[in-house]
């Protein structure tokens, strides 16, 4: 019951959040489709799936702690607290999945009919062709919902781990962990710039590259590797959650 009680007020808040932002990338199609027609000029959009990637992380970063702290006022157990919130952020990926395919659908649909382009991250990653975007079949957007549906539930993961760290650690450690990764990311990404992989010896980097490579070449590829990462995501985040702190002092 107090599973059932947690699980109804996650999908009640993570709902009414998602909802408002489905609203607003409903309105900003809809605008760049307005705008198309009024000044009779090219528009284009894509991978707006990457907004629900960012706004499911954040979701997941932010509501462990507010229901957290729920479940500890209510005497509900650590476990029953992952429970439902695990199975609240699959309910909303099964829902944000849904609204990204209808998006796509609008969207291609407009395409064929303005002069409004339309690229699904699905359409980028895996249609792109000689500089063209082929919009997908009808049959292939239940692949195209299983890929988005795979993609949230695992940054969700993700985003339930980082909230499950930065609760345990005080104010001073909130800024400066956020900021080393960041900067360690930036670094990283202007090394690689410079790296000639041609001739970098590296059966690591070798592999990588080759691993990368493969997840392009199918859908199924990534929607099969996706599920595997989240499943340990959630693990090593219920090892903090059962050794979390039952006050909740921390600011």
């Amino acid at each position: 019951m107090k599973l059932k009680s947690i699980y109804k007020y996650l999908i009640w808040q993570q709902g009414k959040s998602y909802l408002i932002y489905f609203g607003i990338i409903f309105v900003i199609v809809h605008l760049g489709l307005l705008l198309t027609l009024c000044i009779d000029t090219n528009g284009s959009f894509g991978g707006m799936e990457m907004g629900t990637v960012i706004f499911m992380m954040i979701s997941g970063i932010v509501f462990y702690r507010e229901s957290l702290a729920l479940s500890m006022q209510n005497g509900i157990s650590r476990k029953t607290f992952f429970m439902a919130l695990i199975l609240g952020f699959i309910t909303i990926s099964v829902l944000a999945a849904a609204g990204d395919s209808i998006i796509n659908i609008i969207g291609n649909t407009y395409e064929k009919h303005t002069k409004m382009f339309y690229d699904s991250m699905y359409e980028q990653m895996y249609l792109y062709q000689s500089g063209t975007s082929i919009s997908p079949k009808i049959s292939e957007y239940p692949t195209i919902f299983l890929m988005d549906f795979t993609m949230y539930i695992t940054v969700s993961s993700l985003g339930v781990l980082i909230g499950a760290l930065l609760y345990r650690l005080n104010r001073i450690l909130k800024i400066i962990i956020p900021l080393s990764l960041w900067l360690i990311f930036q670094i990283g990404s202007v090394i690689i710039l410079f790296i000639d992989f041609k001739f970098a010896d590296n059966k690591i980097i070798e592999a990588f590259l080759k691993f990368i490579q493969w997840l392009e070449e199918s859908v199924y590829h990534l929607t099969a590797v996706l599920p595997c990462i989240a499943v340990l995501l959630t693990a090593i985040a219920f090892l903090f959650v059962r050794r979390v702190p039952l006050n909740d002092n921390k600011k």
